[in-house]
């Protein structure tokens, strides 16, 4: 995907990247885990539709706007975000959250 919206790294580091409505997920494999016994499954694709866009970028809004779910250094319970704007590329380190779960939940249900 050349310009994508943002990439949302899940709690155990698979990477959604989403460029309109279109979605890519890049699993961690057992090589690249730090355990070296989990893997996060297949690559695969998938598609948004319009309505779960909006409410994964409102999940994504309340995020960058809310300081109490923002962290400043990554443990092994929380996501990233990368956001990227045409001036600007935000990246927040998310905890586990109701917002970050929804996020999560939409973009695996584009590729299950």
């Amino acid at each position: 995907m050349e310009n994508p919206q943002f990439r949302y790294f899940d709690l155990n580091n698979n990477v959604f990247t989403v460029e309109k409505l279109k979605v890519e997920y890049t699993p961690l494999s057992k090589e690249t885990s730090f355990s070296g016994k989990y893997e996060g499954g297949k690559p695969a694709k998938g598609k948004l539709s319009q309505k779960d866009l909006n409410k994964v970028n409102a999940k994504i809004e309340s995020i960058l706007d809310s300081k109490s779910l923002r962290m400043k250094h990554r443990s092994g319970t929380c996501g990233m975000l990368i956001v990227y704007g045409e001036e600007k590329t935000k990246r927040v380190i998310i905890s586990e959250s109701a917002e970050q779960g929804k996020i999560d939940e939409i973009l695996r249900a584009t590729i299950s």
